[in-house]
């Protein structure tokens, strides 16, 4: 009798025993899973968002401002001097855009040129055009910098002739035949993403006489120290700029795809 019951004694222990560890063993692998889950995810987000940072806000200007005026932007060295000074910024560069249609071979495109300074923003492209593509737009005043996805889908070549046609309006906000501009093709702009299907370069002086900018051009594109307070940095200076502008940030373009990256970071925390 006494055998039995220490026997009985025994098994129970056993029993609770391997539930105990069935219990702990699942405790611990869920865990697990959860912490590697959790790594992983996190380091994609913080890997999408260091591309973000280093390759479409490298290209992509942290901040905008851009004439309200059709002659462009007065006293543009003295402007760009002055702002060069403010410990929020890290470079300032006149600029002077275009939208309108890309043509060639029968083919439109939709597409955004950027006016630049050749001489002053190599080092901005440097890693996104090659220096032949570079050393060959730097010399023709008719070159053009088209994004990788615009050059594959057009079938584009190195020399091949384009033109932009630029819509028009008039007074009474009629459109008029569009304006034309004859380019010569001559890079290729690696961006990576939707940019790549969008964007354009060309010479500042041939992108603001394109449009009849009087002056050099017609805004000012900013890359900032901190390109994460854009949005309040741009406001303080457009809103004390000593002449009539429009402000803009790269959180009004660009800025859903930061938006996306915060968004699922929370959702796995």
């Amino acid at each position: 009798m006494l055998a039995f019951e220490l026997a009985q004694r025994f098994r129970k222990t056993r029993s609770e025993q391997r539930f105990i560890s069935f219990i702990s063993m699942s405790s611990t692998i869920g865990i697990a899973l959860g912490c590697f889950v959790l790594i992983v995810l996190l380091s994609v987000m913080n890997g999408f968002e260091k591309e973000l940072t280093s390759r479409i806000l490298s290209v992509v200007p942290h901040g905008e401002l851009y004439s309200k005026s059709e002659s462009g932007i007065e006293n543009l060295d003295a402007q760009l001097y002055r702002l060069s000074q403010d410990s929020r910024i890290a470079s300032v560069t006149p600029y002077t855009g275009i939208t309108g249609m890309l043509q060639s071979k029968g083919e439109l495109k939709a597409i955004s040129v950027t006016g630049i300074p050749v001489n002053s923003v190599s080092d901005k492209y440097a890693e996104r055009v090659t220096s032949d593509d570079w050393q060959r737009f730097s010399t023709q005043k008719n070159g053009l910098i088209v994004g990788k996805g615009i050059f594959a889908s057009m079938d584009l070549n190195i020399g091949d002739i384009v033109q932009i046609l630029i819509p028009q309006t008039t007074q009474d906000l009629t459109f008029k035949a569009p304006r034309s501009i004859t380019l010569s093709v001559s890079g290729v702009l690696s961006v990576g993403g939707e940019l790549d299907n969008q964007l354009g370069l060309m010479h500042l002086e041939t992108a603001s006489e394109a449009i009849g900018i009087s002056s050099k051009s017609q805004g000012i594109q900013f890359t900032l120290n901190d390109p994460f307070s854009a949005y309040d940095t741009m406001r303080d200076i457009g809103y004390s700029y000593p002449q009539g502008v429009y402000m803009s940030d790269w959180t009004r373009t660009q800025g859903h795809l930061y938006n996306d990256i915060q968004l699922v970071r929370a959702v796995v925390y």
